[in-house]
């Protein structure tokens, strides 16, 4: 699977990859997210069960993108 919280939004799946941050660091990390992927801009309400495989995969990079890693492969 694409590892997404199929009955969360896409909104509060990319809020839960950044449950450790503070606010301020929240929004700026779900920017940088939604710059990477403009598309999810547009489906932030959207359920991500809902989304296509393609998308579900977006979902999961900006989410590994919200946890600020170092690296990512």
């Amino acid at each position: 699977g694409h590892q997404v919280l199929n009955d969360l939004s896409v909104e509060d799946n990319l809020k839960v990859a950044g449950c450790h941050l503070t606010r301020a660091e929240l929004r700026s990390a779900l920017d940088v997210a939604l710059d990477t992927f403009p598309e999810l801009r547009d489906r932030l309400r959207v359920r991500s069960g809902d989304l296509s495989g393609g998308q579900q995969q977006m979902v999961a990079l900006a989410q590994a993108i919200i946890g600020k890693p170092r690296y990512l492969l």
